[in-house]
C-alpha cells in the first residue's frame, strides 16, 4: 500500500477497496463508496490517477470516471455497469480495456 492510498483511507475512515468508482467535477473529485457515500476532495481526477496508476483495479475509462474493477458487474462497448446499478461512460479509446476480473 502506498502513501496515497493511506491518504485517501484516512479520508473516507475506511479500505481503499470501499472504493467504486472516483468522478472528476472540474478541480475536484468525488469519491464513491461501496455504501453509496460520497466525499468531494480538492485534487484533481489526474492526481488520483497518477497515484492509482501502479494499483491494479483502478482504471481511467473516461475524462470524468476511474473506476474499481471489483465493483463492475458487466461492461458493453461504451459503458460499464457497477454492482450498484450505476452505469458509467468508457471513452472511445478506451473502449477495447480488458476487464479480465468480470
Amino acid at each position: 500500500m502506498n502513501y496515497f492510498s493511506t491518504k485517501i483511507e484516512k479520508l473516507i475512515g475506511g479500505d481503499i477497496k470501499d472504493v467504486s468508482h472516483f468522478k472528476a467535477d472540474i478541480n475536484y473529485t468525488s469519491i464513491h463508496l461501496k455504501n453509496g457515500e460520497k466525499y468531494m476532495l480538492s485534487y484533481t481526477l489526474k492526481r488520483f490517477e497518477e497515484m492509482l496508476e501502479n494499483s491494479e483495479n483502478f482504471v481511467r475509462i473516461h475524462r470524468k470516471y476511474i473506476v474499481n474493477f471489483d465493483f463492475v458487474s458487466n461492461k458493453g462497448k461504451y459503458e460499464v455497469l457497477l454492482r450498484d446499478g450505476q452505469t458509467l461512460p468508457i471513452a472511445r479509446r478506451k473502449s477495447n480495456l480488458n476487464f479480465v476480473q468480470l
